[in-house]
């Protein structure tokens, strides 16, 4: 079996810090903060779609 946990190097390349900075950004700017004026928390047997092609269910 193959050891998947991890490097032994302590030193972080420059392309982790790039990928980290990457994600740090993109995670920051996906961060949506709700109101929920009665829509929240939603029933157990609902789903709530958003974002574009939220109103195709065929996934088309």
């Amino acid at each position: 079996m193959k050891n998947l946990c991890g490097r032994l190097n302590p030193d972080i390349s420059a392309r982790e810090k790039e990928n980290a900075a990457l994600a740090r950004d993109a995670a920051r700017e996906g961060i949506v903060l709700l109101k929920s004026e009665g829509a929240l928390p939603l029933q157990a047997n609902r789903v709530a779609l958003f974002g574009m092609g939220a109103q195709s269910l065929s996934g088309a």
